[in-house]
């Protein structure tokens, strides 16, 4: 068989010709992104489909051939549960001791792509985690949080806003421009009667205004031009000073 990837979304597998009443199996290993919101973490399995190439003909429909899904799930705290919107929702889960990893099995049929769901302990507490380099002896972190995002009322919609932008070496060419673009977005997109000010960062830092200002219009047509000019010169990336 012979794998490729026709672009970000597809991966084609061309398996040549089977000879009759023979059977085959096909095993194939990703990693994906999952999304979380507030019931948890999803992941929706890809599609699949065969096509016969004497025939031109492509066979979109799940029983077609049978496929099974197996889904590795790691967590830093106890899995609390797991479910599927397949149909019949007939999961083979195995948990090891701890709770904290699972494999979760989907055997055939389905009558759509199925959705898996799971939550574990915790999930809206920030976690911070650190890991070694084994070389360097230097310390990379990383903190995991879900934003709890309420709908204030329109007498406390303004505030004061710190917008903090990466101006290191590492953001330059097109990863600047993009910042820039956004940051101009957020600067024009405050409420009305808003403090802002901008702080970027890389080996130093640089504070646009010694104060946060008032979000009138000459302050934000002043602060959109200036973010149009910033580039990534502020050395490397250290968050420890000041």
């Amino acid at each position: 068989a012979l794998a490729k990837s026709g672009d970000k979304d597809n991966i084609s597998m061309v398996i040549g010709t089977i000879p009759s009443k023979s059977t085959i199996e096909i095993e194939l290993s990703f990693t994906t992104t999952c999304i979380q919101d507030e019931d948890g973490y999803h992941i929706t399995l890809p599609k699949m489909r065969q096509e016969d190439q004497r025939q031109k003909s492509t066979l979109n429909s799940f029983s077609d051939f049978d496929q099974s899904f197996s889904i590795k799930i790691s967590s830093s705290t106890p899995i609390t549960s797991i479910s599927t919107t397949s149909e019949p929702n007939d999961l083979i889960i195995d948990y090891n001791s701890t709770k904290l990893s699972a494999t979760v099995t989907i055997p055939s049929p389905f009558t759509h792509l199925p959705e898996v769901l799971w939550t574990h302990t915790d999930m809206d507490t920030p976690t911070l985690m650190i890991e070694k380099h084994p070389q360097f002896n230097t310390l990379a972190t990383m903190v995991n949080f879900q934003p709890q995002v309420t709908q204030f009322e329109e007498d406390f919609s303004s505030g004061e806003f710190i917008f903090l932008l990466d101006r290191s070496c590492s953001m330059g060419g097109e990863r600047m421009e993009l910042a820039n673009q956004a940051v101009i977005l957020f600067i024009k997109s405050l409420p009305v009667d808003s403090h802002f000010n901008i702080i970027s960062f890389g080996s130093r830092y640089e504070m646009m205004y010694k104060s946060s200002r008032k979000n009138d219009d000459g302050c934000v047509l002043e602060s959109c031009e200036r973010v149009r000019e910033f580039m990534a010169d502020l050395g490397g990336t250290s968050l420890i000073e000041p």
